[in-house]
């Protein structure tokens, strides 16, 4: 895509888009991926535009002393929630669950935690990852009562916990829990 005002002069490609969303008070910068068409906490068009959002361009590069410049952007802000969630969110989307869930633990320590339950699923996902089934339906049923437009994305995520674990007794009884905690439907 080529287009231009005056003398700026913009080139694109749709495959090298990151859809961002960030329009409801207290939230978090969400960076948004095919899995979020299933978010309906996002307005419709928003959802469907997510999935083209190409998340593998967001580099993940330590900040140089005097980049970016504060002159533009002002100071670094306090740590809060949201500097854990999208450190965290970032390491999902390398599959780093370990840091993940360290980033997790951290932010529980200093009494962080989110307005949405969107803002949940990574740490979800890395228990998941390590099979720590109850921390992970604890997580989904906070991240359910907080937020119940993240229903379809938290049955999503069980369903594909439970495609990974196959018969695995643990995880069979916390799955069929929250299963009915989340309302989830189907089998």
């Amino acid at each position: 895509m080529k287009d231009g005002l005056r003398t700026l002069n913009f080139q694109g490609n749709s495959k090298d888009m990151v859809v961002l969303f960030y329009g409801l008070e207290d939230q978090c910068v969400w960076f948004l991926s095919e899995d979020d068409i299933l978010n309906e906490a996002l307005p419709k068009p928003l959802r469907e535009l997510a999935q083209v959002s190409n998340l593998s361009r967001i580099l993940d590069a330590p900040i140089k002393e005097g980049y970016p410049s504060t002159t533009v952007f002002g100071k670094e802000p306090e740590p809060s929630w949201c500097t854990y969630y999208q450190k965290a969110d970032l390491a999902r989307q390398k599959g780093d669950w370990t840091q993940v869930r360290d980033l997790g633990k951290e932010a529980q320590s200093k009494g962080f935690k989110p307005d949405y339950g969107y803002e949940y699923l990574p740490f979800i996902q890395a228990h998941g990852a390590f099979e720590e089934w109850q921390q992970a339906a604890d997580l989904s049923q906070k991240a359910y009562q907080r937020s119940k437009d993240v229903q379809l994305l938290l049955c999503a995520a069980w369903q594909s916990f439970a495609a990974e674990q196959g018969s695995n007794p643990g995880f069979e009884r916390v799955y069929k829990e929250i299963h009915k905690n989340l309302a989830c439907g189907g089998d």
